[in-house]
C-alpha cells in the first residue's frame, strides 16, 4: 500500500462546530486519504474584546488575530494523528466518513461538513473556493453547491 501523502494545506481557516459554536482558527491538511483540521487559536476572546471596547478593543483584537495567522506551520504526515488529538476541537477523518457536505454563501463561502452526527462549518473567501473544488468535490460524498 502506498504511503499517505499531503495534497494541500490551507492555513488560517475560520471554523466552528455547530451553529452556536465558538469561532476558531484552523489549519486544514488534506491528504489523499483524509481531512485533518488542526485547531490553532480560539477566536472568542478576540471577538469579545473587539466588540466590547470600541476602537481600542478592535485594534487589540486585530493584533491577536494577526499574530495567530503569522504562525505558518509545515506539516508532516507522521505528525497528523498526534496533532488531531492535541486539542478536542481538532479532528481527523477519512474522506468516506463525511456524511454530507454543502457550500453556501455569497461573499464568503461556508463549507458545512457533517460527520459523527455534528455539523462543522469552515469559511473560505469566494476566491479560494475554486482552488479547492478539485480537492473537495472529488472526495466529499453528496457535496452540494
Amino acid at each position: 500500500m502506498e504511503e499517505e501523502r499531503i495534497v494541500r494545506v490551507l492555513h488560517n481557516v475560520q471554523g466552528q462546530i455547530g451553529l452556536a459554536g465558538m469561532p476558531r482558527l484552523y489549519d486544514l491538511v488534506m491528504t489523499d486519504r483524509r481531512l485533518v483540521a488542526v485547531m490553532k487559536k480560539n477566536l472568542m476572546g478576540a471577538y469579545a474584546l473587539g466588540g466590547s471596547f470600541g476602537a481600542v478593543g478592535g485594534a487589540v483584537a486585530g493584533k491577536m488575530i494577526s499574530n495567530a495567522t503569522k504562525d505558518v506551520q509545515q506539516y508532516d504526515v507522521s505528525e497528523l494523528d498526534r496533532l488531531a488529538q492535541a486539542e478536542k476541537t481538532s479532528f481527523s477523518l477519512p474522506w468516506a466518513s463525511i456524511e454530507k457536505g454543502k457550500v453556501s454563501g455569497f461573499f464568503t463561502k461556508t463549507l458545512e461538513i457533517r460527520f459523527g452526527g455534528k455539523s462543522h462549518y469552515l469559511q473560505f473567501t469566494k476566491q479560494a473556493l475554486p482552488v479547492l473544488e478539485d480537492d473537495l468535490f472529488g472526495k466529499i460524498p453528496n457535496l452540494k453547491r
